[in-house]
């Protein structure tokens, strides 16, 4: 390889490292319309997790965000997925209120459309976007999905199998 395919190459190596959006240059993934269908791929069978949808403007997103970490460090194995619902330019204040809050998920996603009723409508074709909203996977991918804070007696009957 030439001097100058060796520096080509060097660059598009650096560039691809580069983070493309806000999103990426704080950790959490862009939300698009098929990342729900790659989450779901990644857990389903691998045991429990839920996935919590939440926003910087919902006061009641902060506690359910609470009650999903203290479940997370009580069962370890069960995975947290957080998607957060605002725009991509608010993906770095997310991060920092997660970090203030002590929340540490398995993955982290925020909305990366336009059409923010694209991407609830890929989620789920009947929620209307009300906040929190948390869906729990059992190992077999059967999923319930509840609007408002989680209740720990529904964190309970989920984890023995069964429906809230």
């Amino acid at each position: 390889m030439s001097g100058g395919n060796r520096i080509a190459a060097a660059f598009l190596a650096l560039a691809s490292a580069l983070p493309l959006a806000p999103a990426a240059a704080v950790g959490a993934r862009e939300f698009d319309a098929a990342s729900m269908a790659s989450i779901t791929a990644r857990h389903c069978g691998k045991g429990p997790f839920a996935l919590a949808l939440w926003s910087l403007e919902c006061p009641h997103c902060k506690d359910g965000l609470k009650t999903l970490e203290a479940l997370r460090r009580q069962r370890p194995d069960v995975r947290l997925v957080l998607v957060q619902t605002d725009a991509a330019e608010q993906a770095e204040a997310g991060e920092d209120l997660l970090k203030r809050l002590g929340i540490n998920a398995s993955e982290r996603w925020t909305f990366a459309d336009e059409a923010p009723e694209r991407l609830r409508y890929a989620v789920d074709r009947n929620w209307a976007g009300e906040l929190p909203r948390t869906y729990l996977y059992h190992d077999d991918c059967r999923r319930i999905g509840i609007s408002g804070v989680l209740k720990t007696d529904q964190i309970r009957v989920w984890l023995r199998g069964e429906q809230p």
